[in-house]
């Protein structure tokens, strides 16, 4: 199920799409299908349109400091931050993206310091994908980290391991329910949820339907503050990499969506 859901995505991102027109305008030898190709690569590998993309995915939403954030019994960090790569004896970890982490340190611990007597916990989830058998489970290889930045060991929670968004939003309400010895499985549970900004409008529908009250707090924006300029106009790798993030996001969005309306046409 995990490979079905990684690959189905591949055959409609923009890259796909533009390899269909080109192979139907080389097969029927036609030049329109090759020129909406050629205009769909260039205005998604540029800056403006990604950025544009990226921003109507984040929903407007900006960076916020730790200390304007409330405060919330449970900080829940999602995986997808490191990776491993070939080093002199054997694989190392390497960062993909730190953000996640060192935002939601900051503020779990901004939290803490407002609500000493009733420290708050900071859950990470056992991010684990089975063609990367080298990297480590993500949840223990953050918790040591956050351990080295000062978090206390007993504050710090780890779920089973997951897979999938859907996956970490189980996994996190089992193991709160599991801590906390709930009688009460079907009342909302309040979390900070930090993930990536372009990632929160999936991550927090998925929480929210697997029972949770949600505080988003979005980091790691992926549109940088600049003036604009020429090259903003110009083709560019990392641009075409933003702009198939978005497809996907959008794509993981719809699927999610047909699901739900799926289990409530059937009354489940």
């Amino acid at each position: 199920m995990l490979y079905l859901h990684k690959i189905l995505p591949l055959l409609f991102l923009p890259i796909s799409v533009v390899g269909y027109f080109m192979i139907w305008g080389l097969v029927q030898k036609k030049r329109t299908p090759i020129l909406i190709a050629l205009v769909l690569l260039w205005v998604l590998s540029t800056p403006k349109c990604a950025d544009a993309l990226l921003r109507s995915l984040e929903e407007g939403a900006v960076r916020v400091s730790p200390q304007a954030m409330a405060g919330s019994n449970y900080v829940v960090i999602l995986s997808g931050m490191i990776h491993s790569v070939q080093g002199d004896k054997g694989a190392v970890t390497e960062w993909s993206d730190p953000d996640r982490l060192f935002a939601g340190v900051e503020l779990f611990q901004a939290i803490n310091s407002s609500q000493a007597q009733h420290p708050a916990h900071l859950i990470f989830t056992g991010g684990a994908i089975p063609w990367w058998p080298d990297t480590p489970v993500e949840g223990q290889y953050l918790k040591q980290k956050a351990t080295a930045l000062g978090v206390p060991q007993d504050l710090i929670w780890v779920t089973t391991g997951v897979s999938t968004t859907e996956e970490e939003s189980r996994a996190v309400k089992a193991l709160i329910l599991e801590h906390t010895r709930s009688k009460t499985p079907n009342d909302k549970i309040r979390v900070t949820l930090v993930t990536s900004a372009f990632h929160m409008p999936r991550a927090r529908a998925l929480f929210e339907n697997a029972g949770f009250e949600v505080d988003a707090y979005p980091v790691d924006f992926k549109v940088r503050l600049r003036e604009p300029t020429l090259m903003d106009w110009l083709p560019d790798a990392e641009a075409l990499v933003h702009s198939q993030l978005v497809f996907r996001e959008w794509m993981g969005q719809a699927f999610y969506a047909v699901g739900r309306l799926k289990h409530r046409l059937l009354g489940r």
